[in-house]
């Protein structure tokens, strides 16, 4: 029998890791990740993929950019854009991370909407 999955000691790999965010644009517009602003991730994960949920219902939800930072000082960065908001938004992406201290920040881009929740979840791999 024959499979994908590599235990590496226990760690496995090429397998989905998630990363939870939340923003209340009260209190600013940097999503809390794991309840940190900035986290650290393995080097040369790969992010695939990013919902974006607005938990409270709305008759219109606000279109939003928002930016992620792949270093701790934020020179290597991807902006997305939800040019057609709903309820639940799910962007793919191949975002590499190959900064060698790979840190992971995402902040909304003006306009914020106030008084807006916005809820993430950031899926990646480690190669």
């Amino acid at each position: 029998m024959q499979t994908d999955l590599d235990m590496n000691g226990y760690r496995v790999l090429n397998s989905n890791n998630y990363i939870h965010g939340y923003l209340n644009t009260r209190n600013g517009n940097t999503f809390k990740l794991n309840g940190l602003d900035k986290i650290l991730i393995p080097q040369k994960s790969i992010i695939k993929a990013i919902d974006v949920y607005y938990p409270n219902y709305q008759s219109a939800y606000p279109r939003q950019k928002f930016k992620i930072n792949l270093n701790a000082n934020g020179l290597i960065k991807q902006e997305y854009d939800l040019s057609r908001p709903n309820q639940y938004n799910k962007l793919t992406t191949r975002l590499l991370v190959v900064h060698p201290t790979p840190f992971v920040s995402v902040t909304a881009l003006s306009p914020v909407p106030q008084n807006v929740e916005i809820m993430m979840l950031l899926t990646y791999i480690v190669p």
